[in-house]
């Protein structure tokens, strides 16, 4: 991945991060409509407000949409599940999208964040590590 913070990228690849990630596609297939910018890069520490550089052991992946955006004493309840913050008959959708992609992001030892401005679209932020500290073993749950 291109290390350079200002570098749009059109798809989701991030060669630089060790496996097991074959979950990650997801996080941008619920993220990913039209008018979607996406921009990676590394950062030294695994926090959110952490510069970029051109190397180190976590990586940032913005992704930015123009759309509805939201004001920001909601973010706790955008990431939570079955949680919408307008009804159905003014925007599609089940409540569950964001609530998989925050478990993904954490199986994978990360974190996602949010900011956003009502009218003015929303940034979501990822920060997943380089390198995986333990074995991945995906849930078991029954059907």
């Amino acid at each position: 991945m291109n290390s350079s913070p200002h570098r749009g990228h059109t798809r989701p690849d991030a060669p630089g991060v060790s496996e097991p990630h074959w979950q990650c596609p997801e996080i941008f297939a619920e993220r990913y409509p039209p008018l979607v910018t996406i921009r990676g890069g590394y950062i030294a520490e695994g926090d959110l407000s952490a510069p970029w550089t051109t190397e180190g052991a976590y990586i940032r992946i913005c992704i930015a949409d123009r759309g509805i955006g939201f004001d920001e004493m909601y973010l706790g309840k955008i990431f939570a599940i079955f949680q919408r913050l307008h009804t159905q008959n003014e925007y599609e959708g089940t409540g569950i999208g964001l609530a998989i992609v925050k478990k993904i992001v954490e199986k994978h030892n990360g974190l996602i964040s949010a900011n956003s401005k009502p009218n003015e679209g929303t940034t979501f932020n990822i920060i997943l590590p380089v390198r995986q500290s333990k074995t991945f073993v995906p849930d078991e749950t029954p059907a």
